[in-house]
C-alpha cells in the first residue's frame, strides 16, 4: 500500500484531471470520489448528491453542507460536509472537526430561516424545502465529515447530538480511512466483531461445526435477537452483502409479517423464521468446560441472506418501545448458518454465489442477483473482447471496461505487483473508459426514454433498468450483442459531451439536465413525423470515440432548454432533483419544443441502415454463440451435466423439454455429441439454471 502522502498526492492529481474533463470543481470531484468509495464499502446505499452551500443563519451562525443522500435502511437523511485542499497538513483536532459538524448542524437548525430568507433557486433552499416535506418522515440525521487531511491520534469518539428532536450521528472519513478503503482488495473495510460484547451471557454464539471443505468451513449457530439487532444498529449496511442491500432497497422497509411475529409471537419466532445466512473471513472460537463451542469473534461478517429479518429486529428495537419490545426481543433466538471463507480469491467467487443461491430459495427475483445474471456476464465478455478504434496519435485501440461487480476495476490493478503491468493495464483500460453497472442502467433508461428513472440515481435507477433488461433477456437475449454495447458507449460519449457543456455553463443538477437532454433528443427523433426515418449514427460516434461538432452544438442547445425547464420557477416540486424523478416532469418536458439544427440533421443515419446493422449484429451473435456453445458443452462435460440433473431433482426448475436436452448432452458418454442448435439450447438452459441458484 502506498504511503498516505503518496496516496493523497496521486488522488489530488486524479481529481484535478477529472475536474478538468467534467468541467466541475475539485471539491465536487472529491465528493464524487468519496461517494464511490462509500458505496463500495456499504457505508451508503445511493450516490451522494453534490450540493455545496455556505451561508449565515440566525445569530450569524456559519452554515455549510456539501452533499446529501438518503439511507432508507436506517430511515436517515445523510449530510456531508467537506474540508478539501485546505492548505494545511496538520492533523485535525476534535475542535477542528466539531467546527464542521456545527456548520452542518447549523444548516439543519436553520431550515425555517433558510426558507424565509433564502434564494429559491439555490440548492440549499431546495434541500431545506425537502427536509420539511419529502424527508420529514426520517427518524434521524447522519453527518459525515470528509477530508483530505488526517485526524489527530487524540481524536476520540464523537457524541451523538439532537437537532429539532431528531438524533444526529457523526462520522469521519479522513484521508487515512479513504486510503485504507481504496487500497482494500474488497473495496471495503473488514470489521471484527467481538461477539462476547453483544451476547447476554458474554460467552459468544453457541455453534457446531457442520461441514468443512477445501473452500469453506460451515457452522450452525444460534444468535439472540437482541444481539443481531444491536450489531446491525451499530454497523448498519456494512454488514449486508451487496445483493442483500439491493434487495432491501428494492423491497422497501421492514417486512410487516416479521415485525408482527416479533411483537405478537416472539416465543414462536425461531419456529416461524427461516433464520439468516452469513459469511466471514475468519472466526475465533472457545470451548467451555461442558464441551460446548462458542464463536467469540467474527472478522468481516457479511449477512448474505436474512436482511429483512435483521432489519426488522433492529428497527423494532429502536422504534417499538411502547409495545414493550425489549422484553419481547429478549425471547427471540435466530438460527444462523455461517460459512467461513478464508482465501480472498475464493471468497470473491464463492460469496456472491452463496448469496445468489440462498436468496433464490426465498423467491427473490433474478433482478436482485445482479452481478451473476447472464446479461452482465455477456457484457463483461464483450467489453474484454471489443477493441475501441485507435484514435489519432495512438498506435493501438483501447477497451471500455465493463465493471460487472463493484470494485472489479480497482481489484485488477491491486493484484498487479509490477508497476509496468499496472501501467500497461491502464493504457489499454483507461479510467475514463470505465463503465459501471449503475451507469449502464442510467444510459439504457435514457435510451428507453425514461429520464425520470435515470434521475432516481445509481441503485434505484438500476433496479428499473433490470426490470426491463430481464424481461428483454427472457424474450430475446440476442438483443444484448456487440452492437448494443457499442451503442451504449456512444450514448455514454453523448452523455459526457452534454455533461461537459453543462459544467462549462456552471449549471447545477448536471446529471438530471443531461438525462433529460438526451431522452428529449431521442424522443424527438422517434415521434416527430419529420424525422421518424432518421436516427443518430451511433456507429460513427463509436468509430471516432467522440461526438462531432454538429452533434455537440445540438446537445448544447437542448441542455439550455432542459436546464431552463427543470429550474423553472413554476415547477411542481421545489427540489429540482426530486422534481426530475417524477413521471409528470418528463411528460410535461415532452411538450417543450426543441429545434434541430440543419448540420445535426445532415449527420443522421436512416432507420433502414440502423435496422440492417442491428440484424447483422444479431446474426453475428448467433454465429458466435453457436461456436461458443459447442465448445462450452464439450468443456462442461458429462460430469457437469450429471451435477445439473442432481440439482434439478431437488429444485425442480427444468421443464420436460429442458430435461430431454440435458439427457442429449449426457449422451456424450457414449460418444454422441449434440448438434449445434442443441448446444445453443443446452447453454441457455445452463444459464437459466445458474440464474436460479445452480452453482455448477
Amino acid at each position: 500500500m502506498d504511503s498516505i502522502e503518496e496516496f493523497k498526492s496521486n488522488l489530488i492529481l486524479q481529481l484535478q484531471s477529472e475536474a478538468m474533463l467534467d468541467k466541475i470543481s475539485e471539491r465536487e470531484a472529491f465528493v464524487n470520489y468519496v461517494s464511490e468509495q462509500m458505496l463500495a464499502a456499504g457505508e451508503i446505499q445511493e450516490d451522494i448528491q453534490y450540493l455545496h452551500y455556505e451561508g449565515v443563519g440566525r445569530n450569524r451562525r456559519v452554515l455549510q453542507i456539501d452533499g446529501y443522500c438518503v439511507d432508507d435502511l436506517s430511515s436517515s437523511l445523510v449530510l456531508f460536509v467537506e474540508d478539501y485542499l485546505s492548505g494545511s497538513d496538520l492533523p485535525l483536532t476534535t475542535t477542528d472537526i466539531m467546527k464542521f459538524y456545527k456548520r452542518a448542524e447549523g444548516y439543519l437548525e436553520n431550515v425555517d430561516y433558510i426558507l424565509d430568507t433564502g434564494e429559491e433557486s439555490s440548492g440549499g433552499y431546495q434541500l431545506a424545502s425537502s427536509i420539511k416535506t419529502d424527508y420529514s418522515q426520517y427518524d434521524s440525521f447522519k453527518i459525515y465529515f470528509i477530508t483530505d487531511r488526517a485526524i489527530a491520534l487524540s481524536v476520540s469518539d464523537l457524541d451523538i447530538s439532537v437537532v429539532n428532536g431528531r438524533k444526529v450521528e457523526h462520522y469521519i472519513w479522513d484521508i487515512t480511512h479513504i486510503a485504507r478503503i481504496a487500497n482494500s482488495e474488497k473495496g471495503r473495510e473488514s470489521i471484527t466483531i467481538d461477539m462476547t460484547r453483544y451476547t447476554p451471557d458474554g460467552k459468544g454464539l453457541p455453534c457446531i461445526l457442520a461441514n468443512k471443505t477445501d473452500d469453506y468451513t460451515a457452522y450452525l449457530c444460534t444468535i439472540p435477537g437482541r444481539t443481531l439487532a444491536e450489531i446491525y444498529n451499530t454497523y448498519g449496511g456494512k454488514l449486508l452483502e451487496g445483493n442483500v442491500r439491493s434487495f432491501l432497497q428494492l423491497r422497501g422497509k421492514v417486512n410487516a409479517g416479521i415485525r408482527r411475529t416479533i411483537l405478537k409471537e416472539p416465543d414462536n419466532f425461531f419456529t416461524y423464521n427461516n433464520g439468516i445466512a452469513g459469511t466471514a473471513e475468519s472466526i475465533e472460537t472457545k470451548i467451555n468446560s461442558s464441551g460446548i463451542g462458542y464463536i467469540t469473534s467474527i472478522k468481516d461478517f457479511q449477512i448474505v441472506n436474512g436482511g429483512q429479518t435483521t432489519a426488522a429486529l433492529a428497527t423494532c428495537l429502536l422504534k417499538d418501545k411502547k409495545d414493550k419490545v425489549d422484553e419481547k426481543i429478549d425471547k427471540i433466538v435466530v438460527q444462523m448458518k455461517l460459512s467461513v471463507v478464508s482465501d480472498e480469491e475464493k471468497a470473491q467467487k464463492l460469496i456472491p454465489l452463496i448469496s445468489q443461491y440462498t436468496n433464490s430459495q426465498n423467491a427473490v427475483k433474478n433482478t436482485d442477483m445482479w452481478s451473476n445474471h447472464p446479461l452482465h456476464l455477456r457484457l463483461e465478455a464483450i467489453s474484454r473482447r471489443l477493441v475501441a478504434p485507435a484514435q489519432p496519435g495512438k498506435a493501438y485501440g483501447t477497451f471500455w471496461y465493463y465493471e460487472r461487480t463493484r470494485g472489479q476495476y480497482q481489484q485488477e490493478t491491486y493484484k498487479m505487483t509490477k508497476k509496468a503491468d499496472k501501467n500497461k493495464f491502464l493504457d489499454f483500460n483507461p479510467k475514463s473508459q470505465l463503465l459501471t453497472k449503475t451507469q449502464l442502467g442510467i444510459l439504457v433508461n435514457v435510451m428507453n426514454l425514461h429520464p425520470e428513472y435515470a434521475s432516481l440515481g445509481g441503485e434505484k435507477s438500476f433496479n428499473k433498468f433490470m426490470d426491463y433488461a430481464v424481461s428483454k433477456w427472457d424474450s430475446s437475449n440476442a438483443y444484448f450483442n456487440d452492437e448494443f454495447f457499442r451503442n451504449v458507449i456512444a450514448v455514454q460519449l453523448l452523455f459526457k459531451c452534454a455533461h461537459e457543456y453543462a459544467g462549462s455553463r456552471k449549471f447545477e443538477y448536471k446529471a438530471n439536465v443531461v438525462e433529460y437532454t438526451l431522452s428529449r433528443l431521442f424522443y424527438e427523433l422517434k415521434t416527430n413525423q419529420e424525422y421518424k426515418a432518421l436516427s443518430i449514427d451511433f456507429d460513427i460516434i463509436w468509430r471516432n470515440q467522440k461526438v462531432s461538432d454538429a452533434v455537440a452544438s445540438q446537445l448544447a442547445s437542448i441542455v439550455e432548454v432542459a436546464f431552463a425547464y427543470l429550474t423553472s420557477p413554476d415547477r411542481d416540486v421545489i427540489n429540482v432533483t426530486e422534481w426530475a424523478k417524477r413521471e409528470k416532469c418528463w411528460s410535461k418536458f415532452k411538450e417543450v419544443p426543441i429545434a434541430l439544427d440543419r448540420d445535426f440533421l445532415a449527420e443522421l443515419d436512416t432507420i433502414a441502415n440502423v435496422k440492417s446493422a442491428h440484424d447483422s449484429a444479431r446474426r453475428e451473435l448467433r454465429e458466435r454463440k453457436t461456436d461458443d456453445a459447442m465448445l462450452e458443452v464439450g468443456r462442461y462435460g458429462v460430469v457437469g451435466f450429471r451435477r445439473l440433473v442432481e440439482w434439478d431433482n431437488q429444485e425442480h426448475e427444468l421443464s420436460p423439454d429442458e430435461k430431454s436436452l440435458i439427457n442429449v448432452a449426457l449422451g456424450m458418454a457414449q460418444g454422441k455429441f449434440p448438434t449445434d442448435r442443441q448446444c445453443k439450447r443446452i447453454v441457455e438452459i445452463l444459464d437459466r439454471a445458474r440464474s436460479r441458484g445452480y452453482l455448477g
